[in-house]
């Protein structure tokens, strides 16, 4: 049986609150012994900023191919499985690290990414499918007549999309484990969809909700909860060149503290902000509220109210069935949109709720853009959180099972 787990990351760092997000202390309550590999720079190149809450524990960095046949050479006579994530985002550095575990004997496992609530989408008839894997390929026939096989070996649409096409074919995973059946919209080759080994398993948020779901509250203060998504500085903003939607931190710090005062008079409870895991603050950004790392879904769980904009913690408002409140600030929305705006504007058609602008909230009685959890709801978490036959079971309990039937 399966001793050791190995998780690549291929496009993020090894994050403290990781442990508890992708199930590795879990595992290791197990019996297993779990090593984290990240990717980043080799994805992304060596530009990439390490940040303030990176794990201070034992983590791999894989940078190039040398280091990743070094690393398999220490861990060659171990018993060993891979699981890489996430799937979607398949590409020569993704094939390169499956070709490499291969070579070495080892199996691995494909772990899709946990969707955003905008990424939601109806999934289509398998004839889609059938028929978007015969356009790909005879894109790249087309592409591989007109230029040649060298296009191929550089960095472009027409190699990822070669990449993803073959790759998932020529180096085939034990399983992949499908986070609803919403990624199959996602997978890099169409045609898997019809593989008896995909697996599907709930949002990786979905096991801390099954951990506090009978816990007992040590709350004794009412407060509201602001999720926070560190509109200021996400790494992810670096990493994938995406526009930052604040323009100007000290007036959307403003508008914000403004905003909560404003709930703590007419809501009688103080606000508490939880902390993104990738924020990095160190100032009274918050004019001295309470900024609590680590714990979104135990506060989520305990609070009066949710402040939210967007993001995937609205999972937890959704399963906890909250009262919550959606709003932007003056920094969203001006000119050309950014994705953060698409994402806001996007999540609150699928919420339906009443977007308030905190910047233009004089004489604006907060209580009429409070949404309560309706039956309306019920598709949304089939499609975007937890499969109807894993109601039980978290994603860690699903893959530990697996790897032991496995064996």
């Amino acid at each position: 049986m399966v001793s050791k787990i190995i998780y690549i990351f291929e496009r993020r760092h090894y994050y403290t609150s990781d442990d508890k997000s992708f199930g590795i202390q879990y595992f290791k309550g197990q019996g297993y012994d779990v090593e984290v590999w990240s990717a980043v720079y080799w994805t992304f190149g060596n530009n990439i900023a390490s940040p303030q809450n990176e794990h201070e524990g034992n983590r791999v960095y894989i940078n190039n191919e040398k280091m990743m046949q070094h690393e398999m050479e220490r861990i060659r006579n171990e018993n060993c499985c891979f699981i890489i994530y996430p799937y979607h985002a398949y590409s020569k550095v993704s094939y390169a690290i499956r070709k490499e575990i291969k070579k070495n004997g080892f199996d691995f496992y494909n772990l899709t990414e946990s969707p955003d609530l905008v990424e939601v989408k109806e999934l289509p008839p398998k004839s889609v499918f059938v028929l978007k894997g015969l356009k790909k390929l005879i894109y790249m026939m087309y592409v591989l007549i007109k230029q040649g096989f060298p296009v191929y070996s550089k960095r472009s649409q027409e190699s990822d999309t070669a990449y993803r096409f073959w790759g998932p074919i020529l180096l085939r995973s034990k399983a992949n484990f499908i986070v609803t059946k919403n990624q199959f919209n996602y997978i890099p080759n169409p045609w898997e969809l019809f593989r008896k080994d995909n697996i599907l398993v709930p949002h990786i948020n979905y096991g801390l909700y099954l951990e506090l779901l009978n816990s007992k509250s040590s709350n004794t203060t009412k407060y509201a909860v602001f999720i926070d998504e560190y509109e200021v500085g996400h790494s992810d903003f670096e990493k994938f060149g995406i526009k930052s939607p604040i323009s100007d931190p000290k007036q959307y710090y403003m508008e914000l503290n403004s905003f909560f005062s404003r709930i703590e008079e007419e809501f009688g409870t103080d606000v508490i902000i939880a902390a993104h895991p990738k924020a990095e603050y160190y100032g009274d950004e918050f004019e001295g509220r309470k900024i609590i790392y680590y714990r979104t879904a135990e506060l989520v769980k305990e609070a009066e109210i949710v402040l939210y904009m967007y993001g995937t913690s609205v999972s937890y408002i959704l399963l906890f069935q909250k009262k919550f409140m959606q709003f932007y600030t003056s920094q969203h929305f001006k000119g050309n949109m950014t994705m953060t705006d698409s994402f806001i504007k996007e999540s609150s058609v699928r919420l339906n709720t009443n977007l308030l602008n905190i910047s233009t909230m004089k004489g604006v009685r907060l209580r009429n853009y409070v949404k309560c959890y309706g039956s309306d709801y019920d598709d949304l978490l089939e499609k975007f959180i937890v499969p109807k036959c894993n109601m039980k079971e978290d994603m860690y309990m699903i893959i530990d099972k697996v790897l032991r039937d496995n064996k």
